[in-house]
């Protein structure tokens, strides 16, 4: 059976298989490494229309993995990585990546070829001697960090993005000055102390004091052993209009008072006249 396949190895049905059964052992492996299940399409997560491929999953946490194992003395691997939390932090990060593309487009953020090339162009590490963009630099920085021109293209657009949609939120916002001044205490605040140390052999014995040298100490110091002085009142609050609300008062009766006191509700009739003589 091998030396059949190996004899139609050359066909393009025997190599189309053999490239699908590496790729589905190589995205086996990937799946392994980082031990994250993929979903029905292969894809390590979706945000709405983007994907995240293995691969490219996988180069991002090669990446991360690169540059923090100098801190670990050389010696970081994707197991450590895993336990350390690494690999979560690059997927949380390209889920950010990818939800703020899909927010920028809907909203009808576009960033132009021409603003990511400048962005590019502007980079201090891609220039040469000269001062001016370096191509050769900048691949070999991609190729160290084994990066693609498309990938790093597609970081430095969502980073464009992601400033213009987070920019045009926090723009132009003030916290009131009272936030500004409460935090500038709390982070500027200075306490200046004065200590002095009298350790315990300095004391030497200390008599126990007489009854009457405590009785003059606390007539000296009355003040530091009593509780301040306290009065206990009681009060009843009468308010005219709660005790309205409690008393119910006849038809009858409003008349009777009505008629007794009909002068105070009855305005004298007046007129105007004007006279000519």
């Amino acid at each position: 059976m091998l030396l059949l396949m190996r004899k139609r190895i050359g066909s393009i049905v025997i190599k189309a298989f053999a490239f699908l059964l590496i790729l589905g052992f190589g995205a086996w492996g990937i799946q392994d490494m980082l031990g994250y299940q993929f979903g029905g399409g292969g894809a390590v997560a979706e945000v709405n229309e983007m994907r995240l491929e293995p691969n490219q999953f996988y180069r991002e946490v090669n990446q991360e993995i690169i540059r923090m194992r100098p801190l670990f003395g050389g010696k970081l691997d994707i197991q450590q990585a895993r336990k350390l939390g690494l690999v979560d932090m690059v997927l949380n990060r390209k889920l950010d990546d990818m939800a703020t593309i899909v927010t920028a487009n809907n909203l009808g953020i576009a960033v132009s070829d021409q603003l990511v090339r400048a962005k590019i162009k502007a980079q201090p590490m891609f220039k040469g001697l000269a001062g001016n963009f370096d191509r050769d630099r900048f691949n070999q920085l991609l190729n160290a960090n084994g990066l693609s021109e498309k990938t790093y293209v597609q970081k430095v657009r969502a980073e464009i993005a992601n400033q213009q949609l987070v920019g045009s939120m926090s723009a132009g916002v003030v916290p009131p000055k009272d936030w500004i001044e409460f935090i500038y205490r709390a982070r500027e605040e200075k306490r200046n102390t004065d200590t002095i140390f009298i350790a315990d052999t300095e004391f030497g014995d200390i008599p126990t004091p007489s009854e009457t040298q405590l009785r003059t100490y606390y007539d000296a110091n009355k003040s530091s052993y009593m509780a301040p002085e306290f009065r206990t009142l009681s009060y009843v609050h009468l308010n005219a209009h709660e005790l309205a609300k409690t008393i119910s008062i006849g038809e009858e009766a409003l008349r009777k008072a009505f008629d007794q006191r009909i002068d105070e509700f009855i305005t004298q009739e007046q007129r105007n006249v004007r006279q000519l003589i």
